[in-house]
């Protein structure tokens, strides 16, 4: 997944002497600039997309899985040793 903690996605204002500034902003970008603002804006909110969150899932319980499958063969194994 790229990092975009480093590149500019949006404005983020929370009075309204912000939302002036960010919207002026805004308007004085390239057709360039804010195309690519826009690109990355996307492809940035596609990590919170119902596929990724599924793919994320499935690998993250997987992993509990088989975590539970080797820790129940090491019960079994003390158990079965304990009882010699």
């Amino acid at each position: 997944m790229r990092d975009f903690s480093k590149l500019t996605l949006g404005f983020l204002a929370t009075t309204a002497k912000e939302f002036a500034q960010g919207f002026a902003d805004a308007l004085n970008l390239s057709h360039e600039e804010s195309v690519q603002m826009r690109r990355r804006a996307r492809r940035s909110a596609q990590r919170f997309s119902e596929q990724v969150f599924k793919r994320q899932w499935c690998t993250r319980v997987n992993w509990l899985l088989k975590q539970e499958g080797i820790r129940r063969k090491e019960r079994i194994y003390r158990t079965a040793n304990a009882e010699d």
